[in-house]
């Protein structure tokens, strides 16, 4: 009995710490599609890094595009959030219920398909609480901040000076909300042309992918079966005692191997792998890699992680369930060094993996730098035939372009025997400065870049200063959760707002500053760059209001007035020229003449109409009838007709008769 009890316990010992495991692991985003140029910020360094797609995005990482760029985030908890242009946004803080960011400047679209989940944006004027099946677009300009239902239900919570705050709630297909320093009204509610064409071509590009199912994933990984049936291949194979569902991807090279074709990049403090393949983010970051009879296979799971909840084993195989949370990784590999050489090693599912910060099972976090403490036995790799070692001058990839999109094939030491590997190369848990020597000196285009692109247009220096006030802000203060915003919600009163109020707000067009400027003027004073200015929603449409209200207009001088509603249809009666006193006005008809014998005299032919010219028929004689015509006269040459003067002939001397010309 005394046994049996001790096993129960350790049983739910396992079972606690692998669901804390579970709730403590980090959740990590990914960059699904750019158009244009995204900068991500290096809080180290200070600088910006240009990213690409499949780079990972999670909590605090901040993020400005270019002018006429746009891109697309994709969350893990069932959030997605579309970037426009000149659009600085932070990452606040991502969970599996909840979620917060900050736009700063330019547009954003937010969506929420998670259950029982809340996501906050912050503005400059207050915050934002969306739920779920929430669709809301955001343009935050200089002095004013827009907020569009397009889907469900918004409260924006606004921060007053005295400390009070005031909830004002919106519905989707009503009016927007127009908020600044002093004061919020109602907006016409309508997004941005251009903006909302490209938000909803992607919507519909994403809807398609979803529509893919397999059998073989969890639904957390369901996004990724459009892009695995296409490229690869479902089997079932034998593995160790159990039946596993694994994927092989096809169109790729006979000696094709996991973590070669790609780049590292760093990212909190962590090296990433960025793969280059349209399927690499799935399978790279997600589950384990089997090597089964020389060949690589991919399956989202291994039995040895007996505590993961949501996974039912039926004899040699096994199902996923709900609950079953696929957990993220920057790369399992070992890391393996020389003074002159570097490489990794595919980790197999029961190896450790070493990280500075939590990823989920089979994880230990290190938290000392006393790094000897730990002792790796390198020959007890499973794949260490297939290490891949590289000179350490090619790890972060200076060599690699878009002309040469091979990752480290080209570089890549070949012929390296593990008995070699065992005997002259040391293992590391992490990466640092004993793999290579003062790699933290390595410039940061290179190594925190997700491309190598030298930059020549960055955000001016007064957006750092931005990000730093912030965030010295948030370790005052630190982000609330998804209960806390709840309960806050209930707290604060609501409050109404007039549909059509008469302030300014809404007439006039929301711009917004960009701060992009070239590399050589980033820290010059703000008051000696010019800055240009872009209206956010591209061209200013005209409020809607009632009739007979009065709206604002501006004269000739710049002064503003106010001009009547009733003047309006006279105003666009002169622009189509109907109160224009040079229009010229239609003769009255006669009152004898009717519409039916104007259709008898349409119908003859021109000669036979009295009283009209026929400008087409030829010209009578005043001698000939009619109906006849006088023979076409042909014409003379310039010398024979009386009275002109040739100017094509030669000057006659006043000695020469007319008609003749001097030799």
């Amino acid at each position: 009995m005394r046994r049996r009890l001790i096993f129960i316990g350790a049983l739910l010992f396992i079972c606690c710490v692998a669901s804390s495991l579970a709730q403590a692991s980090i959740l990590v985003g990914r960059i699904s599609h750019i158009d244009g140029e995204m900068l991500k910020y290096v809080e180290s360094d200070e600088d910006w890094v240009a990213t690409a797609p499949d780079s990972p995005v999670g909590a605090g990482d901040v993020f400005y595009t270019y002018e006429g760029s746009k891109a697309e985030l994709i969350m893990p908890n069932s959030m997605e959030v579309r970037i426009g242009g000149l659009t600085e946004i932070d990452i606040v803080a991502l969970e599996t219920h909840w979620a917060e960011i900050f736009v700063n400047a330019g547009i954003v679209r937010v969506y929420n398909h998670a259950r029982d989940s809340m996501m906050r944006v912050g503005t400059p004027y207050g915050d934002c609480l969306i739920s779920y099946q929430g669709v809301v677009d955001f343009y935050v300009g200089d002095e004013l901040v827009e907020v569009v239902p397009l889907d469900g239900t918004v409260d924006f919570i606004r921060t007053r000076h005295d400390g009070s705050e005031e909830r004002y709630e919106a519905v989707a297909g009503s009016f927007s909300l127009l908020v600044d320093a002093k004061s919020v009204a109602a907006g016409e509610g309508y997004a941005a042309p251009e903006w909302d064409a490209w938000c909803r071509a992607r919507e519909y590009a994403r809807a398609e992918q979803l529509r893919t199912r397999s059998p073989y994933l969890p639904d957390r990984l369901q996004e990724y079966a459009y892009t695995l049936e296409n490229y690869g291949v479902w089997d079932r194979i034998h593995y160790k005692g159990y039946d596993y569902w694994c994927w092989r991807p096809l169109y790729v090279q006979a000696n094709w191997e996991p973590y070669t074709v790609g780049r590292w990049t760093e990212w909190h403090d962590d090296q990433v792998w960025v793969p280059y393949e349209p399927w690499g983010w799935c399978t790279h970051h997600y589950g384990y890699w089997l090597n089964i009879g020389g060949a690589w296979w991919w399956t989202p799971y291994y039995v040895g992680e007996t505590a993961a909840a949501g996974v039912q084993i039926v004899g040699t195989g096994f199902s996923f369930g709900p609950l079953f949370w696929p957990l993220w990784h920057p790369a399992r590999v070992a890391w393996i060094s020389t003074s002159a050489y570097v490489g990794w090693v595919p980790l197999a599912p029961w190896e450790t993996c070493y990280g500075w910060r939590n990823w989920g099972y089979n994880t230990v976090v290190v938290t000392s730098t006393a790094l000897p403490a730990i002792w790796i036995d390198v020959g007890a790799y499973a794949y260490l035939r297939w290490a891949v070692v590289i000179p350490h001058r090619y790890f972060y990839g200076f060599w690699i372009s878009k002309r040469r999109p091979y990752g480290y094939g080209p570089v890549r030491v070949r012929n390296v025997s593990t008995t070699v590997i065992v005997n002259k190369y040391h293992g590391a848990p992490v990466f640092h400065n004993t793999v290579i020597r003062n790699y933290k000196r390595v410039s940061v285009r290179h190594r925190y870049s997700y491309v190598n692109k030298r930059l020549r247009y960055k955000p001016h220096k007064s957006v750092i200063n931005g990000i730093n006030a912030r965030k010295k802000i948030r370790k005052i203060h630190p982000p609330t959760r998804a209960v806390t915003d709840r309960e806050r919600l209930e707290r604060i009163p609501r409050k109404r707002i007039a549909r059509f109020p008469s302030g300014s707000a809404t007439a006039r067009p929301q711009t917004i500053t960009g701060r992009i400027v070239r590399t050589r003027d980033v820290n010059k004073p703000a008051n000696r760059v010019d800055f240009g200015k872009t209206n956010l929603k591209g061209k200013h449409l005209p409020t809607r209001k009632p009739p007979g209200q009065a709206r604002e207009m501006k004269d000739g001088k710049g002064e503003r007035r106010i001009q009547p509603q009733h003047t309006k249809e006279r105003l666009e009666r002169k622009v189509r020229g109907q109160d224009s006193p040079y229009r010229q006005k239609e003769r009255p008809r006669p009152p004898s003449q009717s519409s039916s014998a104007q259709k008898e005299r349409r119908k003859q032919p021109p000669s036979a109409q009295q009283g009209k010219v026929n400008r087409y028929a030829p010209k009578q004689q005043p001698g000939a009838k009619q109906g006849q015509t006088q023979p076409q006269r042909r014409k003379q040459p310039p010398t024979g007709q009386q009275g002109k003067v040739n100017r094509y002939t030669p000057k006659q001397q006043p000695s020469i008769k007319q008609g003749q010309t001097q030799p």
